[in-house]
């Protein structure tokens, strides 16, 4: 008889502990009484509202749970749409004083990095001490960096899969130990080709003007 393992996870907000002394919030217990669906992620309403507006239509309402705890299962098999991984952009247009120089900000699940005058290289890939850590067979230890130039954003591969550059406006391109310049938004990938699933991508939005 073959047996098979099934995975439940449930997920509820709770305090960030800076201290051992610090008091637990009641977050894990809540999150594990949450873990009710196989093969399924179970969130509750207070991280659903949280999440971007996009994402409501992968989520339906759950009854019966203790605690009356307001519980949504969430469907993490469907394709998360790309407006899902960032929001409104808020450079330059919005700010009252607009950077100046080559501009680029990544967006990477919650993390969010920028590539300024002040910290001209990012670098990114396995390797811990990289600005970005991936961690995917796929992405090499030291995968590529991103430069601040004079004039714009230079992207330069340096792995062995390359990296995938998908811009919301223009054709899709492979950079193979090579460099790109980058503008605009779009998503980058590395290692492994997206083939419409943007899951793992890393959002980017890049201003080239002085």
């Amino acid at each position: 008889m073959k047996s098979g393992a099934t995975i439940r996870i449930g997920i509820h907000q709770g305090i960030k502990l800076r201290r051992s002394s610090d008091d637990a919030d009641c977050a894990i217990e809540i999150a594990s009484l949450l873990a009710v669906e196989n093969d399924g992620i179970v969130m509750s309403g207070m991280v659903l509202a949280a999440l971007d507006p996009t994402l409501d239509r992968f989520a339906r309402p759950l009854d019966g749970l203790p605690l009356q705890i307001a519980a949504h299962a969430f469907d993490w098999r469907s394709e998360i749409p790309s407006a899902a991984y960032w929001g409104k952009t808020t450079w330059p247009d919005t700010e009252a004083t607009p950077r100046n120089g080559p501009y680029l900000v990544l967006h990477h699940n919650l993390l969010t990095v920028e590539l300024t005058q002040d910290k001209p290289v990012l670098t990114i890939g396995r390797d811990p001490q990289n600005s970005l850590t991936l961690e995917s067979k796929h992405v090499s230890r030291n995968h590529c960096k991103i430069e601040r130039r004079e004039d714009c954003v230079m992207l330069t591969d340096s792995s062995f899969n390359g990296t995938f550059l998908v811009p919301d406006k223009g054709k899709e391109l492979r950079v193979a130990k090579s460099s790109v310049i980058l503008t605009g938004t779009g998503m980058l990938f590395l290692g492994l080709r997206p083939k419409g699933d943007r899951r793992g991508g890393i959002k980017y939005e890049a201003f080239n003007r002085k």
